[in-house]
């Protein structure tokens, strides 16, 4: 007897988008967050947890913002706060 999934199963899944996590977005499965770039088919990571992805996501956004500028840590520090806060402000919203 053959084992897997039958032909033709079709994985449950929940695109989650939002403009305060662009240019990432989640993928949500039965057990998994699936973190995305747009334009790229290849995943960026996977988490058990939204709050996981959810971070991993804001370090990603702060660094596309933020790309070759030099900071000292407290700037550092306040910025990513500030993309922290936006996307759980979209949560709240």
């Amino acid at each position: 007897m053959a084992k897997g999934k039958q032909k033709g199963f079709k994985k449950k899944q929940i695109e989650i988008r939002d403009e305060s996590m662009a240019p990432f977005y989640l993928i949500k499965e039965d057990r998994q967050f699936v973190k995305m770039l747009e334009g790229n088919s290849l995943p960026q990571g996977y988490y058990i947890k939204l709050a996981n992805a959810l971070a991993s996501i804001s370090k990603d956004v702060l660094l596309e913002q933020e790309a070759g500028q030099i900071f000292n840590l407290k700037r550092y520090m306040d910025r990513s706060e500030e993309v922290n806060n936006q996307i759980l402000n979209a949560i709240n919203a």
